[in-house]
C-alpha cells in the first residue's frame, strides 16, 4: 500500500507535462525541485497515516455494530452489518486484523464480534495483510488463531500461506489443530495423498472426521484403500460411520467391489451396536446396484442375525439388490399377520412400511390405504399412514396425490413444514403448484 501511494505521488510531482517539454518558445524556467526518495517515502507514509486515521473512525464504528445487540437481532440486520464492514475494502484490512483476537477468556460479546469480523474479512481481498495474518498465528490466543485460520482459508496466496498453517497444524492441539486442518484442505492440501493418509489413519478421531469430510467435498477416490484400512478397525470406524457413508456416497461412481464389501462386512461385526449395523445395511442399496457373490454371502449371513432389526434390514438390502428369493422370506411374517386379522390397521401399516423400503411403491400405496380405511374408527389417529402414503405417491411421481394426502394428515403445521426436508418429497417441494402444501396448512 505504501508503494502504491509512493508511485502515485511520484507520478504527480515527478513528471513534467508533454506540452511544456515541446514548447521551445516558452521562456526557460528553473527545473522543478525534485524530491529525494526518502522525502517521497516520508510523504507517502504521511498520506497513508492520514488515510488510516480517517478509516480508523469508520472501522471502529462499523465493527461496533457487529456486537450482539438489538440492532443485529435479525439475520438480515447481521448480514447488512457484516457487508458494511466488508465494503470498507482492503485498505481497512490492517485495522480489522487486531479485532480477530478477542483475548484470553473473552466475554461472549467480544467472541461473537471477532467471529463476525472474520466473516467480513473473508469477503475481502486480504492479500495486503497476508503477512500480518501469518504473524497473528504466533501472537494471538486460541480463539484469535481460529478466526485467522478462517480468513486464511480464502487466501489468494495459498503457496505462501500453506507452510505456516502446516507448521501450526503440527504443533497445535484441540480445536486450533482442527481449524488448521480445515484451512489446509481449503488451501489445497487435500491433493497431498501422503499427508491426507497420515491424518486419516492417525489417532485423533476428530481429525479423521474432518479428513473424510474434505475427501467427500472433493469427491476424491484416491484414498479408498486407506478408508478400507479404517473400516477394518471397527472401534475407530464406528463413531465415524456417518462420515464414512458421506464419503462413500460422494465417490459412488468410483467404488470397487472390494470397497463395498469392506463396508458391508460391518453389518456382521457383533461388537458394533445393532443400530449401526442396521444403518450399514440400509445404506448399501444406495452405494451399489447389484449383488456380487461375496456381497450376497455377507448379506445372507446378516440375514441370520438374532436381532430382528438387523435381520430385517439385511433382507431389505437383498431384495433391493435383486435377490428374488429374499422377498418371500421377508414378507412371510407380514402376510401371515394380515391373513389372521385383516381388520387390524397396524398389520397393513407395518407391511406397507416394508413394501416402501423394498421400493414396491404401488403395493405400499394399497396397504397404506387399507391401514387408513381399517383404522378410521380408531380413537388415536395414525399420522404415519398418511405420511407414508404421501411418500409412496411422491416416489411414483404422483405429486398431486402426495400433496392431497399430506393435507389430510393429522399433523401440526410445524411437522408438515419439517417434511419439506424429507428426500422423498424433494420433487414435491420443488413443484410450482403442489409444493405449496408445505406452507399452506
Amino acid at each position: 500500500m505504501v508503494l502504491r501511494t509512493l508511485f502515485l505521488v511520484a507520478a504527480l510531482v515527478g513528471t513534467p507535462s508533454l506540452g511544456a517539454a515541446q514548447d521551445k518558445s516558452a521562456p526557460e524556467r528553473e527545473p522543478p525541485q525534485r524530491e529525494t526518495f526518502e522525502e517521497l517515502l516520508a510523504r507517502a507514509r504521511t498520506q497513508r497515516d492520514a488515510l488510516q486515521q480517517r478509516l480508523g473512525s469508520d472501522v471502529k464504528d462499523k465493527v461496533a455494530r457487529l456486537e450482539p445487540n438489538e440492532r443485529v437481532a435479525k439475520a438480515a440486520d447481521l448480514e447488512r452489518a457484516i457487508a458494511d464492514v466488508a465494503a470498507l475494502g482492503s485498505e481497512a484490512a490492517p485495522l480489522l486484523v487486531p479485532y480477530l483476537d478477542p483475548g484470553a477468556q473473552p466475554p461472549a460479546r467480544d467472541s461473537v464480534r471477532a467471529k463476525r469480523v472474520a466473516e467480513a474479512l473473508v469477503r475481502m481481498d486480504t492479500t495486503p495483510v497476508t503477512e500480518a495474518l501469518l504473524a497473528a498465528l504466533d501472537k494471538f490466543g486460541d480463539d484469535g488463531r481460529k478466526n485467522v485460520l478462517v480468513v486464511l482459508e480464502t487466501s489468494k496466496e495459498p503457496d505462501r500461506v500453506r507452510p505456516k498453517v502446516a507448521a501450526l497444524f503440527r504443533d497445535a492441539h484441540g480445536q486450533v489443530k482442527g481449524a488448521a486442518l480445515r484451512a489446509l484442505f481449503a488451501l489445497g492440501a487435500a491433493n497431498d495423498e501422503a499427508f491426507v493418509k497420515e491424518v486419516l489413519l492417525g489417532a485423533d478421531p476428530e481429525l479423521t472426521r474432518l479428513t473424510l469430510r474434505a475427501l467427500a467435498d472433493g469427491r476424491q477416490p484416491a484414498l479408498l484403500d486407506s478408508v478400507e484400512t479404517l473400516l477394518a478397525d471397527t472401534k475407530r470406524a464406528a463413531p465415524l460411520l456417518t462420515d464414512v457413508i458421506g464419503y462413500l456416497r460422494a465417490v459412488k461412481d468410483s467404488l470397487r467391489d472390494k470397497d463395498v464389501l469392506a463396508f458391508a462386512k460391518l453389518a456382521n461385526v457383533q461388537e458394533l451396536e445393532v443400530e449401526k449395523r442396521s444403518v450399514v445395511l440400509d445404506v448399501l442399496p444406495s452405494l451399489v446396484d447389484k449383488l456380487t457373490p461375496e456381497l450376497k454371502k455377507t448379506l445372507e449371513r446378516a440375514s441370520e442375525s438374532r436381532d430382528r432389526k438387523a435381520r430385517e434390514s439385511a433382507f431389505v438390502a437383498r431384495v433391493c439388490l435383486g435377490d428374488k428369493s429374499a422377498r418371500k422370506d421377508l414378507m412371510l411374517e407380514y402376510d401371515e399377520r394380515i391373513k389372521k386379522n385383516d381388520r387390524w390397521a397396524p398389520a397393513f401399516g407395518e407391511r406397507a412400511e416394508i413394501l416402501y423400503r423394498i421400493r414396491d411403491y404401488d403395493a405400499a400405496v394399497k396397504d397404506y390405504n387399507n391401514a387408513i380405511v381399517v383404522g378410521k374408527n380408531d380413537p388415536t389417529p395414525r399420522p404415519e399412514y398418511y405420511v407414508g402414503l404421501a411418500r409412496s405417491y411422491a416416489m411414483l411421481g404422483r405429486l398431486k396425490e402426495a400433496s392431497e394426502w399430506l393435507e389430510r394428515a393429522p399433523i401440526t403445521f410445524d411437522e408438515l413444514k419439517a417434511l419439506a426436508d424429507d428426500p422423498a418429497f424433494a420433487k414435491l417441494r420443488d413443484h410450482a403448484k403442489y409444493g405449496a402444501v408445505f406452507g399452506a396448512k
